[in-house]
């Protein structure tokens, strides 16, 4: 079983430093408790930290070194080049660059007695150490004796960055993973040596990705994992080890380029976002899938996100990074085997009982009652077809009972360029992007008019839009980034900030506040 770590009581200290954060899907979150609530995680605490970008370069360094020694029956030569090798297929994928450290090996081989000094610093080691935990005895001290004979590995960050005047975490400092050398050895397990290194070279690709932020996904192929079918397009971030593939599949390049955008995102993918909700109440530890249809697997292409990602209690998803095409939107509930430390987002099955989704379905157009059924066939049968484009993102709202709710408005969708991604102000000098409106009745009048707090910095080249067609698009002026430092200081330390988009339908008097422009 993979297992991921972020024990605060151990492993966890602070750098009260600034650092940029991140607002999506499949990124680990982290919640910061009230002193007054210890228990309650309000949507005020949580932040998804991650690594810092430079501003000029745009990469995200993460520095590590690794254990010199052996683990199981895999010699300490074929680990490091091994570790080289399963790093380069994140980073490929990304913006993420890795850094070896001092020649990229820990001073002293890291064991029982003295992998505190390591593991359990007080103060930053100044990079990220990857221990192999040669013998499984430190698993079993970190977990209690008999913990080596079931958990591969466990990773995640040690150190994160905190702002020191809001406490906010806004990123992530250092990070560590230990692999259990006890179950890669055939002595041990029984396997031969190949699937003892298929299973090192899978659970390093699992581990190394929480230790730069990434969650697990509950993907689009459950019913492979729990019936022993073919696991091929199980995504590597699954919860449990399943896919026996060295290679990230489409859900995984989806949550790592979400996290750390290459800059080519628009021109090569599309999105998916929307609200899963009952009535008017958003439902949480649910599982929702995009499939593309066109193509000869739709299930290899597959990308999922929890509902209410974001911790808003909306029932909100993204599903990022989608190839153009044609897709269907699936739910489900979260697997109850995934929880505490297999966990995906920010809701445990079971955590809000009175939200938490019974039925499996397809998504059948906005104001349409669901297909409800687990079978993919008559999904592609049945279901709404969304047509994919590069650069476009396509909002939808799942309503379980077939009436509208959770868009805003019954009449229009409001999209485009100014919605779909954040705004980055160092890096781009491109200042004018798109809000695009999509009349959901075309034919009929859509009157709406739109403003956020900061006129000054967000400029609609028209307030309003009065029309029959089906869509329309508004051109927005974004003002420089120094302007922008004026009324947020905080953009100086790469702090992501949220402004609201407020829309008004002039017909219903209805007020939309639900979108937002993130620029950082």
């Amino acid at each position: 079983m993979l297992k991921k770590i972020i024990n605060l009581s151990i492993t966890i200290s602070f750098l009260l430093t600034s650092s940029s954060s991140a607002f999506a899907a499949s990124i680990l979150p982290f919640c910061l408790p009230r002193p007054n609530n210890p228990a309650l995680c309000g949507k005020k605490n949580i932040s998804f930290p991650l690594y810092r970008a430079n501003k000029k370069t745009g990469l995200a360094k993460f520095k590590y070194k690794v254990d010199p020694g052996s683990i199981g029956d895999i010699s300490a030569s074929s680990a490091q080049e091994i570790t080289d090798d399963i790093l380069s297929l994140w980073q490929n994928e990304s913006s993420i660059f890795f850094e070896k450290v001092g020649g990229g090996l820990i001073e002293t081989d890291v064991n029982g007695s003295n992998y505190q000094r390591f593991l359990s610093t007080q103060s930053s080691l100044g990079y990220s150490p990857v221990v192999w935990d040669d013998d499984g005895s430190i698993t079993d001290l970190i977990f209690g004796a008999g913990s080596k004979q079931s958990v591969l590995g466990f990773a995640g960050a040690t150190f994160l960055r905190q702002d020191s005047s809001s406490g906010k975490i806004t990123g992530i400092a250092e990070s560590q993973a230990i692999l259990n050398g006890f179950l890669f050895s055939e002595a041990n397990t029984g396997d031969s040596f190949s699937t003892i290194l298929n299973a090192f070279k899978t659970t390093i690709l699992h581990e190394f990705a929480h230790m730069f932020g990434i969650d697990h996904t509950q993907g689009g192929d459950l019913e492979a994992y729990n019936q022993g079918g073919n696991r091929s397009n199980i995504p590597v971030m699954f919860p449990f080890a399943a896919n026996e593939e060295e290679e990230l599949q489409q859900d995984d390049i989806a949550a790592i380029r979400r996290a750390y955008p290459k800059g080519d995102e628009d021109r090569l993918f599309g999105s998916i976002s929307g609200s899963l909700n009952s009535s008017t109440q958003g439902i949480t530890a649910a599982n929702i899938v995009a499939y593309k249809i066109d193509d000869a697997a739709p299930r290899a292409r597959a990308v999922a996100c929890p509902a209410d990602f974001n911790g808003k209690k909306k029932g909100r998803f993204l599903l990022p990074a989608l190839i153009p095409g044609q897709y269907i939107v699936y739910f489900e509930p979260i697997d109850p085997d995934f929880a505490g430390s297999s966990s995906i987002g920010i809701h445990a099955p079971g955590d809000r009982p009175n939200t938490d989704l019974n039925i499996k379905g397809f998504y059948n157009g906005d104001s349409m009652t669901v297909v409800e059924s687990p079978d993919l066939d008559e999904g592609i049968n049945r279901a709404a077809i969304i047509n994919v484009e590069a650069g476009q993102r396509t909002e939808i709202d799942i309503n379980l009972f077939g009436s509208s709710a959770g868009s805003g408005s019954d009449k229009y969708i409001a999209s485009g360029n100014l919605l779909t991604a954040a705004i980055l102000l160092n890096f781009s000098s491109k200042k004018t992007v798109n809000l695009k409106f999509v009349n959901i009745n075309p034919g009929k009048r859509l009157r709406v008019s739109f403003s956020t707090e900061y006129p000054e910095l967000i400029k609609f080249k028209q307030s309003r839009i009065n029309t029959r067609n089906r869509t329309k698009k508004v051109s927005v002026k974004i003002a420089s980034y120094l302007r922008f430092l004026e009324d947020f200081p905080e953009l100086q330390n790469q702090e992501t900030v949220e402004i609201p988009l407020t829309i008004t339908n002039l017909d219903t008097n209805e007020v939309d506040t639900s979108n937002t422009i993130v620029v950082f």
